[in-house]
């Protein structure tokens, strides 16, 4: 709202000249992060009279902004592979032709695990038992969490791989894990528990 001797802005209005200002941006959208088949908004609230709204976009890798086909207050689809880097920004005009423009907002592929760990493995004493996760997204990171069979809770594990590899033992017997991946923005998705089980040997055979 602009104030001055002869000019006072009322809801928009500017009394004694006539004038429009644009609309007025209530709330802001924000960059969003989401899992590939999941839904997503972008979302703008405004205030004005008889407002319209456009949304430009613009590819990763592309030169410049394209008129999208999104004509509401709401930037919402599925997230799909290809929209990852996608940018976008909407223009809200109020029915006198003044307009507010928006920041531009990113679109990101937030970390996905696409394949879990197992519910169960075996291994044989003193051989190497591996458990393994597969995910997409942007600078992974992972950490794994280990909880053996007589503690109260779990404890951060030193394997920072989409693997964790130890050596079955007594100790490793009934071990619980499970692995957190984190990208790049810092957003985290959590495994499933995976239980490490030594496999039953039978040392000595009975006689014929």
């Amino acid at each position: 709202y602009i104030l001055s001797r002869d000019h006072e802005y009322k809801n928009g209005t500017c009394a004694g000249c006539g004038d429009h200002i644009g609309p007025v941006i209530t709330q802001q959208p924000e960059s969003v992060q989401q899992e590939i088949g999941k839904k997503f908004a972008i979302t703008v609230k405004a205030e004005g009279e008889g407002l319209t709204y456009q949304w430009y976009v613009k590819e990763a890798g592309a030169k410049a902004f394209k008129v999208s086909s999104n004509k509401t207050s709401a930037y919402a689809y599925t997230m799909q592979s290809y929209m990852k880097g996608r940018q976008v920004y909407c223009v809200i005009t109020d029915k006198h032709g003044n307009s507010y423009t928006t920041q531009t907002y990113i679109l990101r592929r937030q970390a996905t695990i696409t394949k879990e760990p197992a519910t169960v493995a075996y291994a044989k004493k003193n051989a190497k038992v591996s458990v393994k996760i597969t995910a997409v997204g942007e600078g992974l990171k992972y950490t794994w969490y280990v909880k053996d069979k007589n503690a109260k809770s779990y404890s951060k594990s030193s394997v920072t791989t989409a693997t964790y590899t130890t050596t079955m033992s007594a100790s490793v017997n009934g071990r619980k894990v499970y692995c957190v991946v984190t990208d790049k923005y810092g957003q985290t998705t959590k495994s499933k528990t995976c239980t490490l089980y030594a496999n039953t040997t039978i040392t000595k055979q009975p006689a014929s």
